[in-house]
């Protein structure tokens, strides 16, 4: 099967990777019903996912729709490469998390003052400017309704560039779809599965920027942009799953093309926010600490992995290893019972159920809401709170590492011991499909787990490294 996908790699250099670069001389772009006007010509065109870019420095003299301060309220706003929990978008922003408002990180508001001729926006190379439209309703869940990036750059990128993380100042063109690994890709038989969801319609779902600098706490939902992706964590994780398993079916790189360009420049962008952010857990290294609790923070981890094996990159691929960064809710969820958690009382305050652990458990794979750092939320009952909603949206993740052989790489074998106990439960129990499954990821898993349990050849040894 890599020999025919080899072979398609070359079909796909034609038609996939070898794109033909569009430049045009614009005074204004849009993006996704956002509209940057400049105060002159600029030469601009598309990355390969269609994002805009412009050579730069850049002046903007008017932003549709415009951040103006109305009766005290202020929307609309832009931010140049935004990281972290830092909020310059709207003033009356969050729902139930009141995430407060910077002015002077609102670019489309320079020195807090309307955006026009007489008060531009100047733009210097090497910058991503995020743009949103926010709800005319204050304090919703989430706040904005779209968002769109520009990217500024110094000189005409490499033709089939991908866009750079909106996150940060590394602005380098450091991927191109001539650097896809297509040969990487197992192309299973997609006749094994009856439910396979559209390709088109998937790659729909994350045509759009994903908004999410904000970390993987209630909070970084508030950010979500309602019309460019899912809000809560779970559903974003059913969206990627589906995503996941579909690019390893046997379609050809030219039917898979425009999933995976999106889906790619989602592990850019989830990287970049990821290693552009102020260190807060895992302070030997860098990281955004994508913080387990509930169902927030978990599915972006097996993202920006799968870039690091398709474009090669040792440099995202450096937090794979869960030892080096525990800094994803896949990680701090997941864990073997010891003699402490069955010794530790549960915390009860909430009135949630949790079963105590017994000392039969101890060495069960087992999952909890918040376990690496309150162990006291962690119960052995199969409906402890969260554990329906983390535990089949997360599935698809799971399988596509182990099909991908990247168990090792991912360095944290208790979410994949856990994920077969709860596949067995979900069997057993004959467990419907919920809001937060997908029955293309439980026919997926139930067709392939099997094929790619380790064996004494390859148990342990990465794909990145077979392949080389």
């Amino acid at each position: 099967m890599a020999s025919r996908y080899l072979n398609l790699s070359i079909i796909a250099l034609i038609s996939v990777t070898c794109f033909i670069q569009s430049l045009y001389a614009a005074t204004s772009v849009t993006r996704h019903g956002i509209t940057w006007t400049f105060d002159r010509d600029y030469t601009c065109g598309e990355y390969a996912n269609g994002d805009p870019w412009c050579t730069g420095p850049v002046t903007i003299i008017a932003i549709s729709p415009a951040s103006r301060e109305t009766g005290g309220r202020i929307q609309h706003g832009s931010m140049l490469n935004p990281k972290d929990i830092t909020n310059g978008y709207d003033n009356q922003f969050g729902g139930s998390a009141r995430i407060s408002y910077t002015p002077s990180l609102n670019a489309a508001r320079p020195g807090g003052n309307d955006l026009s001729g007489l008060n531009p926006l100047i733009i210097p190379v090497g910058s991503s400017l995020v743009s949103t439209r926010t709800n005319d309703t204050p304090y919703t869940r989430p706040q904005p309704l779209d968002a769109a990036v520009l990217t500024i750059v110094a000189a005409q990128p490499p033709p089939g560039s991908f866009r750079p993380p909106y996150s940060g100042t590394d602005k380098t063109h450091h991927w191109q779809t001539s650097d896809i690994q297509w040969s990487r890709l197992p192309g299973l038989d997609k006749t094994r599965v009856q439910r396979l969801p559209s390709l088109a319609s998937l790659a729909d779902r994350i045509e759009r920027v994903w908004l999410d600098h904000a970390g993987g706490a209630y909070m970084g939902r508030e950010f979500h942009p309602s019309n460019n992706m899912p809000a809560y964590g779970a559903s974003m994780a059913v969206v990627t799953s589906e995503i996941a398993l579909s690019l390893l079916l046997d379609y050809t790189p030219a039917e898979l093309e425009t999933l995976m360009i999106p889906f790619l420049q989602l592990g850019i962008d989830w990287y970049g926010a990821t290693h552009s952010a102020t260190c807060q857990f895992n302070c030997t290294g860098q990281g955004h600490w994508w913080m387990g609790g509930g169902g927030h923070g978990h599915g972006r981890k097996w993202p920006i992995l799968f870039a690091g094996m398709m474009f090669n990159d040792a440099n995202i691929l450096a937090y794979a290893n869960a030892d080096t960064y525990p800094i994803f809710q896949e990680e701090q969820q997941h864990f073997y019972v010891t003699q402490a958690d069955v010794d530790l009382p549960r915390y009860t305050g909430d009135g949630r159920p949790r079963d105590p652990y017994t000392v039969g458990m101890i060495g069960m794979a087992d999952w909890g809401e918040s376990h690496m750092f309150n162990p006291a939320r962690s119960g052995s009952n199969w409906d402890a709170y969260y554990r329906n909603i983390v535990s089949p949206s997360i599935c698809g993740h799971v399988l596509a590492a182990v099909i991908m052989k990247q168990e090792a790489l991912w360095n944290w074998p208790a979410i994949f011991d856990y994920q077969d106990r709860w596949n067995e439960y979900r069997v057993s129990s004959g467990m419907p499909v919920g809001p937060y499954d997908s029955q293309f990821v439980r026919e997926m898993w139930d067709a392939f787990r099997e094929q790619y349990r380790p064996t004494p050849l390859n148990s342990g040894i990465p794909l990145l490294l077979l392949d080389q």
